[in-house]
């Protein structure tokens, strides 16, 4: 994830990519911290469906089992929201 992060602030948008997507695969898509990266990487790259599936795995994860906080959950939301918008139009 660090190395993702790292890469953003470079604009190696596809290095990032590789790397936030090897860590999602690594945690298996079981880290909300790697999908949050790899959404933050389809921000970066302007891709709208990679950031809106990330997103979405992320709500999935904390159905589960709660790990984020009701503030950071409704930003999720938002999100999620104004990207299916924005996709559909």
């Amino acid at each position: 994830r660090n190395s993702s992060l790292t890469r953003i602030k470079l604009q190696d948008v596809d290095g990032a990519r590789k790397d936030a997507w090897g860590a999602c695969l690594f945690s298996q898509n079981e880290d909300i911290a790697s999908l949050e990266c790899l959404a933050k990487v389809c921000e970066a790259g302007e891709d709208d469906m990679g950031q809106l599936m990330a997103l979405k795995n992320i709500l999935q994860l904390d159905d589960k089992d709660s790990q984020l906080d009701s503030e950071r959950r409704k930003e999720i939301e938002s999100s999620v929201g104004a990207l299916t918008t924005k996709l559909m139009s």
